[in-house]
């Protein structure tokens, strides 16, 4: 499942510009609306972990169990049907927890370049 290489073959130079990037984002956010930097800041963390963890998982195997992840992203839309939450005139997010939201639609973008 996850790829069988060094660190030192790790694109240290594109993790350290998508950094750059966030870090800016977060200073327009904080510029813009302040009470918003630190909701901001938990999602880069979280994100920036995701992406560390993700570059590590072969793209092969991926591959291999594409139908799972399709079947997975499928379900994911039809529980917006069933569980939808409607916000300013559209039912597209699914209601996690109180503020936090998830909109399968995002999802479906990416799984479907695979």
């Amino acid at each position: 499942m996850f790829k069988k290489y060094s660190l030192r073959y790790y694109n240290f130079r594109l993790a350290a510009a998508i950094l750059a990037t966030m870090l800016f984002g977060l200073l327009l956010v904080n510029s813009a609306k302040p009470s918003y930097t630190m909701k901001e800041a938990i999602g880069i963390t979280g994100c920036f972990a995701v992406m560390i963890i993700i570059s590590f998982i072969d793209y092969n195997w991926i591959l291999k169990y594409f139908w799972l992840i399709y079947i997975v992203n499928i379900a994911l839309l039809g529980a917006v049907l069933v569980f939808g939450h409607n916000g300013k005139g559209a039912t597209r997010w699914i209601k996690i927890a109180d503020g936090i939201t998830l909109q399968p639609s995002e999802f479906t973008k990416l799984f479907l370049i695979l």
